[in-house]
């Protein structure tokens, strides 16, 4: 998958789903059927019962989901990002997301049932046991293992992700699964307009400013590219990049990250500024901490000149989450223009 430090179950994006019609589904339409016959014979004039499913596009072809789903588990920790952001509130969710939602929702994610491991196996029973009306999952290997028993307690609907920065179409996917994709299009617009919005605010000093993105680890370090999610988003509020993040020294990945020895963090040197990755209390993280402490980095000239920015938003996968990212760089903006 990406090159991004995500809950162990989902390395990669390899696996195939068996999309199944739930037989129960189709009873429904049968007795919805001979309600409406019901009612004919007591009317003059026609009545059309509503629908009972919807046919939503997956990976795997077009599936059969409830029209109106209640009870809905994610056995990934991407889609819920979506479902809250339109105010839904899945039933279950996979464990693992808790730096991964906004600080907004972390309290709803910690209260809801998990159904994953630590690890990030899906656990059927646990699937089960919240008696779901719809499973909304990735194409990754950990829901690839149980793809046949998962199709088997409700509808099954599995998504595409193969290049993060297309996290709009993923939110497009997930929003419509469920029967929402007219508030997905209302915060999409808001969220337009709020990068409109930080362009025309800082139109003097985005043009100044080149950005490198980087994460870190125990032993190297990530430089995130202008075509990741962070660099999408951040081109949409017209950030201009360096030459690491914008793919010139260190090579590029669509969609992802290139990896750097910190004994190369040298190529950084052309960054006014540098994002990097905050914990939930806006302060470096435990990788980024080992990052700031190489002597590699210190000496670079946007760590020396103190423009070292940690971003709490800095894995973007939603509207929402694309909007506090746009939020937090307002004020960084407003003091790189002082």
């Amino acid at each position: 998958m990406f090159d991004r430090p995500t809950p162990p179950a989902y390395a990669d994006n390899r696996i195939v789903n068996e999309l199944t019609r739930r037989g129960f589904l189709g009873a429904a339409g049968l007795g919805g059927g001979a309600a409406l016959l019901g009612l004919a014979g007591c009317s003059s004039s026609p009545r059309t019962a509503a629908a009972t499913t919807r046919q939503v596009a997956t990976a795997f072809g077009s599936v059969d989901v409830p029209a109106n789903p209640k009870r809905v588990v994610c056995v990934d920790t991407y889609s819920v990002n979506a479902l809250f952001d339109i105010g839904f509130t899945p039933v279950g969710v996979a464990a693992g997301a808790d730096d991964f939602v906004l600080p907004k929702d972390r309290k709803s994610y910690a209260g809801l049932a998990k159904v994953s491991s630590a690890a990030g196996e899906i656990d059927v029973e646990a699937v089960a046991a919240l008696h779901p009306d719809l499973i909304i999952g990735l194409n990754q290997p950990p829901i690839a293992a149980v793809r046949t028993k998962l199709a088997g307690v409700a509808p099954t609907a599995v998504f595409s992700w193969d290049n993060p920065a297309e996290w709009p179409k993923l939110v497009a996917s997930v929003t419509t699964a469920v029967g929402r994709s007219g508030d997905e299009a209302a915060l999409e617009q808001r969220y337009h307009k709020r990068a409109a919005k930080l362009r025309t605010d800082h139109a003097d000093t985005l043009p100044r400013v080149r950005w490198d993105l980087i994460t870190g680890s125990q032993d190297q370090a990530y430089v995130w590219l202008a075509s990741s999610d962070i660099g999408v988003v951040l081109a949409d509020g017209g950030v201009q990049f360096a030459s690491a993040s914008g793919g010139k020294s260190l090579g590029s990945n669509p969609g992802g990250s290139v990896p750097v020895s910190f004994e190369r963090l040298g190529a950084l040197e052309a960054a006014d500024a540098i994002a990097v990755r905050a914990g939930t209390d806006g302060q470096p993280d435990a990788m980024t901490k080992t990052l700031l402490q190489q002597p590699t980095f210190k000496a670079l000239p946007a760590a020396k000149a103190g423009r070292v920015f940690p971003l709490k938003a800095f894995f973007p996968f939603s509207y929402g989450q694309g909007i506090a990212l746009l939020d937090e760089l307002d004020p960084i903006l407003t003091r790189l223009g002082e």
